[in-house]
């Protein structure tokens, strides 16, 4: 029950660092709401294929979700990076192309490689 109890109390903290509702989470791993409350507080885990999909979308390791390691969860300044990595997998491919232009931009103009 140990491995059920670490998987459902990381899954919630990542949740909420992230600042989702359990409604959203489910939405973005395309699971009802109440899957999500089964694992969080039930102490269920997840098959193989989307305990793959939970680690991969928090990019976190599986082993971390499992409770088998405390290593595992991105540091505080490489969450901007996995905010901008999530929503990139939630956009289409021009939306894709666009963020990615802007992006581009963005970097040129803070960096002003031009200037150098």
């Amino acid at each position: 029950m140990g491995a059920e109890v670490n998987f459902g109390k990381r899954v919630q903290n990542l949740r909420t660092d992230w600042g989702l509702s359990m409604e959203q989470l489910a939405q973005k791993l395309s699971v009802s709401k109440s899957r999500v409350n089964m694992w969080e507080n039930a102490g269920v885990v997840p098959r193989r294929d989307m305990l793959l999909k939970v680690a991969d979308f928090f990019g976190v390791s599986t082993d971390f979700l499992l409770g088998s390691t405390q290593e595992g969860k991105l540091p505080v300044e490489d969450k901007e990076v996995q905010i901008i990595q999530r929503g990139l997998k939630d956009m289409n491919a021009e939306q894709h192309k666009k963020a990615l232009k802007i992006l581009a931009a963005a970097f040129d103009d803070i960096f002003d490689d031009d200037g150098e």
